[in-house]
C-alpha cells in the first residue's frame, strides 16, 4: 500500500492549474456512467467490468514461499458527447512485456437519475492473431448521491480455441463517507465457457483531490482475491489514480 500513499502525496502536492474539472462531481458515488462531454479522464483503463490500478501487484504462494507479480496500466477515457466515452487501454505492462492497447466505447441509453443503463464495447487488436471482444451492458442504480451500485452482464470472447467465451457478472459499491472518502466492496461472478464457476472478491478505498475549481483527479487503493476458493494464496494489491481536465 505504500504505492498508494506515494500517489497520495503526488496528487495532493500538484498544482490545481494543471487539472481540475468543473463538471465532475466531488462525490465519486455521484457521478454517472459516461464522462461529461469534453472532458478528459488520464486513468488506468476503463472502469467496466472491473477497475484495475495503475500498479497492480499479485502475491501468489509457490509452495512454502510467496512470490509477486507487478502489472502498470495506464489509459484515457474522453467525453465525446453527453452519453458517450470514448477511450483507451494505452499501456499494460508485464514482467518486461508490453501487452496490445485495447479501445472501449460506453454509450448510455437510459441516463436517469435513479437508474442508468449503457453498452459498453472493447477490443484488443492482435498482430499475428485474432482480436479479442469484450461486450457487457452496465447497470448503475443511485441511491441519493452517496451510495451507487454497478453491475451488469458482460461477455468476453477471445476468440481462441482453447477458450470460447468467458461471462462476468461484476458488482462495486462505492459509498461516500465524506464528500470526497469513499469506499466499498466489490465481487463478481466469472464463468470460463459458461461451466466453471469462480467467485471475485475485494475492497476498494478513494479519495477525490478537490479544488476551487473542482475535482482534480482521485487516488486510492483496492484489495481483491481473484479468486475466493483459492482463499489468500492469490490475492492483489492495487494503486489507482485518476485526473480530469475540461477541454
Amino acid at each position: 500500500m505504500c504505492a498508494v500513499a506515494v500517489l497520495f502525496a503526488l496528487g495532493v502536492q500538484a498544482p490545481a492549474a494543471l487539472a481540475a474539472s468543473s463538471r465532475i462531481k466531488n462525490k465519486f458515488a455521484a457521478r454517472s456512467q459516461t464522462l461529461p462531454k469534453y472532458t478528459l479522464r488520464l486513468d488506468d483503463g476503463p472502469y467496466f467490468p472491473l477497475p484495475s490500478g495503475v500498479i497492480e501487484t499479485t502475491v501468489f504462494k509457490a509452495g512454502d514461499n510467496r512470490e509477486t507479480d507487478t502489472t502498470l496500466n495506464a489509459g484515457a477515457g474522453f467525453g465525446l458527447m453527453e452519453d458517450l466515452e470514448l477511450g483507451v487501454h494505452l499501456v499494460k505492462f508485464n514482467d518486461s512485456r508490453l501487452f496490445p492497447p485495447s479501445f472501449y466505447g460506453l454509450f448510455r441509453f437510459l441516463p436517469k437519475e435513479v437508474v442508468e443503463l449503457s453498452a459498453f464495447a472493447e477490443i484488443t487488436p492482435r498482430i499475428g492473431h485474432d482480436p479479442t471482444f469484450l461486450f457487457g451492458m452496465p447497470v448503475s442504480l443511485h441511491f441519493g448521491d452517496s451510495v451507487r451500485l454497478d453491475t451488469g452482464p458482460f461477455i468476453l470472447f477471445p476468440l481462441e480455441t482453447n477458450i470460447d467465451a468467458v461471462f462476468m457478472a461484476p458488482l462495486q459499491l462505492p459509498i461516500n463517507v465524506t464528500d470526497q472518502v469513499y469506499l466499498g466492496p466489490e465481487a463478481a461472478l466469472i464463468l470460463p465457457e459458461f461451466e466453471q464457476d469462480i467467485y471475485l472478491a475485494g475492497f476498494f478505498v478513494g479519495y477525490t483531490i478537490p479544488t476551487a475549481k473542482g475535482a482534480f483527479g482521485d487516488v486510492g487503493g483496492r484489495f481483491r482475491m481473484p479468486n475466493v476458493d483459492a482463499g489468500f494464496d492469490v490475492f492483489q494489491v492495487m494503486a489507482e489514480l485518476s485526473i480530469y481536465l475540461d477541454f
